[in-house]
């Protein structure tokens, strides 16, 4: 049996979105075990753009148009939310944080795109 590219690409979306939700759960939750550093109001909106975001990447596993297009604003804040509270290398920082949530995203539109013809 063939598969078809909508649908690796659909399930690529859906494998990355479950590495980054368990990579950020890992390091949030190792984070608050072992760190006494106060938190900060860019962390605090990090996480609040966090959670919209994660959600839209699994809303999108049924409504991929409306779960993309979410990811993608989601990602987009963040990115901005890194960039604006990063120390050194604001660029690569934010990129690192945003960029595989905007990839998940763009997957998702892609797949809503081509199952549409």
């Amino acid at each position: 049996m063939k598969l078809s590219l909508t649908k690796t690409l659909r399930w690529t979306a859906r494998i990355i979105a479950i590495l980054i939700t368990a990579y950020a759960l890992i390091m949030f939750i190792g984070s608050a075990i072992g760190d006494d550093s106060p938190v900060t109001v860019g962390l605090i909106v990090f996480l609040i753009l966090l959670a919209p975001t994660t959600i839209a990447m699994f809303a999108a596993w049924k409504w991929e148009k409306i779960g993309g297009i979410i990811t993608i604003i989601g990602s987009v804040a963040m990115w901005i939310s890194v960039f604006i509270d990063a120390g050194q290398n604001k660029f690569p920082a934010a990129t690192l944080m945003a960029g595989p949530f905007f990839l998940v995203g763009i997957l998702y539109l892609t797949c809503w795109i081509r199952s549409k013809k």
